[in-house]
């Protein structure tokens, strides 16, 4: 999944002064689509508005908060100041992970490019955005990784002498901001960008692939016995007409630790779901659900709709909600709230397939209640939607700080979910 995200972060400094921030990622893909790299957005004000000021603020709050789970493995893009970046203040920064996209604010001499010389043999890469004044070139374009350029500010042909001008820096690779569609893809493929940025990435267009609709029609009935008080026989009997899944679920056994590699010899598919239980089993199926195929698309599905169970399972967790049961809840209504996009159907007629209560039904489909409150928060975290993940924090009683933790806490465990998978 694309997976944009934002979060809200505050470092206060006194009792009346205090930095107000939005942090959020943005997915920098290939030619093969796949992420590659994370752009880190921040917008918002410090006390003294000053644009240095913001900077240490978000360098100290992404030290604090741990930039690698934030990146979850990938590298980072981060704009700053070229004053910003010849002090000491980057040192809070991992440099293996880290690209230092530079906005020059002060004239580049030998003392600044003997300081960026420095920041490369240190493990740093350096970055720029646009093209560098014919001032800015000679050994500074030499120094660049990476240059960000928005090929919609000018005609095609005039990108065309762009590119040549920026293929200057022979070692900077060529990223394309604002693609939004299949057709700014192609075209800015053509023109010869390495990477690629925008909204095109994060589309329902991209993510919906429909997978082995046998298999999916299966999963939907045993999603559908495990909402309520399962009948074993039942199951037992699903699971005999799908050898695809009948096969998943004794690996699933084995892989928890409850088959033959502990001492316990399973004679039937009927002990395999009695020794895995049914919250675990319907936890298994709705992953299942959207993990059947190999495609990228279905990938990024996967980890999206992961990132959104998780969040709204940890979201639902927080000492604001008194409902024992809201964290399973939350977890079933962010897992089935993307089921359209795996299954033929509108997601109002494939939750008529699993027999959802309309408690969380609504919630899905119309955002009502606390579930569908939270639902909306976690939409708005994954499309970088700031003013209504605000709102949305808000109306839940959450923190901005409850919100970065929350997401990191749902980041960290998508990380680990992926190692075990891989």
């Amino acid at each position: 999944m694309h997976f944009d995200k934002i979060i809200k972060l505050k470092d206060r400094k006194t009792d009346t002064e205090h930095t107000e921030l939005v942090l959020g990622r943005r997915a920098v893909h290939n030619l093969n689509k796949k992420t590659v790299a994370y752009r880190l957005l921040f917008e918002g004000s410090t006390a003294s508005g000053s644009a240095q000021d913001a900077t240490h603020s978000v360098l100290s709050l992404l030290n604090e908060f741990g930039v690698s789970h934030a990146l979850e493995g990938y590298d980072g893009i981060l704009e700053v100041p070229l004053s910003i970046a010849l002090t000491d203040v980057t040192t809070l920064l991992p440099s293996q992970l880290i690209i230092l996209e530079l906005a020059v604010d002060i004239a580049i001499d030998n003392e600044v490019l003997a300081r960026l010389e420095w920041l490369k043999t240190n493990g740093f890469r350096l970055g720029f955005a646009g093209l560098p004044h014919a001032d800015q070139q000679g050994s500074f374009l030499n120094m660049l990784d990476l240059i960000r350029v928005d090929p919609t500010v000018a005609p095609l042909e005039d990108m065309k002498t762009v590119m040549q001008q920026l293929r200057r820096a022979k070692n900077a690779k060529l990223l394309a901001e604002n693609v939004d569609s299949e057709t700014d893809f192609d075209a800015c493929r053509q023109l010869g960008f390495d990477l690629f940025e925008g909204k095109f990435f994060s589309s329902d267009a991209l993510l919906k692939q429909k997978g082995r609709q046998v298999d999916k029609t299966a999963l939907l009935q045993i999603v559908s016995q495990l909402m309520g008080e399962a009948d074993i026989k039942k199951l037992d009997q699903m699971f005999q007409t799908s050898p695809d899944l009948s096969i998943r679920l004794l690996k699933l056994v084995n892989s928890v630790g409850l088959g033959p590699s502990s001492g316990i010899k399973i004679s039937s598919l009927k002990q395999a779901i009695l020794r895995i239980g049914q919250n675990q089993l319907l936890r298994w199926a709705l992953l299942l659900l959207y993990s059947t195929s190999d495609n990228q698309s279905q990938r990024l599905l996967f980890k999206r709709v992961m990132f959104r169970g998780r969040f709204m399972e940890l979201a639902a967790q927080h000492p604001r909600f008194s409902q024992g049961h809201l964290m399973a809840q939350a977890y079933i209504v962010g897992m089935l709230s993307l089921a359209d996009m795996v299954v033929d159907g509108t997601l109002d007629e494939v939750l008529k397939q699993v027999g959802l209560d309309d408690s969380l039904k609504n919630a899905i489909l119309t955002q009502q209640g606390t579930l569908g409150k939270l639902l909306g928060l976690a939409q708005a975290v994954e499309y970088s939607q700031h003013a209504t993940m605000i709102l949305s924090a808000r109306s839940l009683g959450l923190s901005g700080r409850d919100v970065s933790q929350i997401q990191l806490d749902a980041m960290k465990w998508l990380n680990s979910i992926e190692k075990q998978l891989t």
